[in-house]
């Protein structure tokens, strides 16, 4: 995904090419033009085109230039296009200044505005290539007012389209303002949904289903993959003593311990109950049991005042992926082993294969 610079550059790149190419274009219908009028009427060609052209191909160099100047924010670039579209309009305005139609020109950068991704740089986009179609609207009034009625009418007319343009990027810049906030509250809801569905209420853990998802994504793509099955030692007994309260206390200590081991190589997760799952991507049986003994001796050194100061341990098999295996031969396996750990005293881990 682009991260926002990487989005200012697009736009920015995209809108300085339509500036290129709206200089052209205008060039272009200015040749062909003349061109006409040759033939049509025997003018000569006016050779003030290429002067005007001169003037927009210095305005896109200089547009050009600084937006490749880096210690302008890129945010502050990404307008230089636009007001270079500005600057070409009037341009052509000026050249054509008896010709009324020609002001709609600025409707182009006062669309552009609208596509802005936030609100405060189109109104302000809008408001000056407004402010500019006024000022250009009075000066021309005052010119060419000797014109008659009919250049008045449709300077006006023209006026009157520009200024509705502009209040409509207004209009739609508040627009986009709802829109986004509209689309933030619902990412924020679908994650919130998201989160429920995937995290175990009590010890903030994955739970089993998506545990179950996990897995099966990884049976296609992981080529190495340790699974651990924990239990904790003697909960039935605990909870029947001090109470479910204090054994849900106990089960958040340990879901605790385990998120602290997320990454992209480990995922925990709460299979149900007091049995919790752990995935080891591409390490071998001997790394996993180390990092489970580590959790294991960190979890049982501190004793807890709410079992009359008793200590909480727990047994943990391991089972290492093989060719013909599926998740459920590997969760299997990995379960035999624990309960090998709980008869031969608890509070140890043992391997599937290797230990006995």
């Amino acid at each position: 995904m682009l991260d926002s610079n990487e989005l200012f550059k697009k736009w920015t790149k995209s809108v300085m090419m339509l500036a290129i190419i709206f200089t052209f274009l205008i060039f272009f219908g200015e040749i062909v033009s003349s061109i006409y009028l040759k033939i049509s009427s025997g003018n000569e060609i006016n050779l003030k085109i290429f002067y005007f052209t001169a003037i927009n191909i210095l305005i896109l160099y200089i547009g050009y230039k600084i937006i490749h100047m880096k210690k302008i924010s890129i945010e502050k670039r990404s307008i230089v296009p636009l007001i270079v579209i500005i600057l070409v309009s009037v341009n052509y305005i000026i050249f054509h200044y008896n010709l009324p139609v020609c002001i709609l020109s600025l409707a182009l950068p006062i669309l552009l505005s609208i596509l802005y991704s936030d609100s405060k740089s189109t109104k302000i986009m809008a408001l000056i290539s407004g402010s500019i179609t006024v000022i250009i609207s009075i000066i021309l009034l005052f010119i060419n007012y000797h014109l008659g009625y009919n250049y008045i009418i449709n300077l006006c007319m023209s006026l009157i389209f520009l200024m509705g343009l502009t209040f409509t990027s207004f209009f739609m810049a508040q627009l986009e303002v709802g829109k986004n906030e509209l689309l933030v509250a619902s990412i924020k809801e679908r994650d919130l949904y998201h989160k429920k569905a995937i995290i175990d209420e009590l010890t903030k853990c994955y739970n089993r289903s998506f545990y179950v998802q996990k897995i099966n994504e990884e049976f296609k793509n992981c080529d190495s993959l340790v699974l651990g099955i924990i239990d904790i030692d003697y909960f039935k007994k605990f909870n029947d003593t001090y109470g479910h309260s204090i054994g849900d206390e106990v089960l958040k200590k340990l879901g605790k311990a385990l998120n602290k081991l997320n990454s992209d190589e480990i995922f925990t997760a709460r299979y149900g109950g007091e049995e919790f799952v752990i995935l080891f991507f591409n390490y071998t049986l001997d790394e996993a049991r180390k990092k489970i003994d580590t959790l294991r001796e960190k979890f049982s050194s501190k004793r807890i005042e709410q079992l009359n100061n008793n200590v909480i341990t727990f047994s943990c098999g391991l089972a290492q992926m093989e060719q013909h295996d599926t998740p459920n031969t590997l969760f299997d396996k990995a379960d035999t082993v624990l309960y090998e750990a709980k008869n031969a005293g608890r509070n140890k881990t043992i391997i599937y294969g290797l230990d006995k």
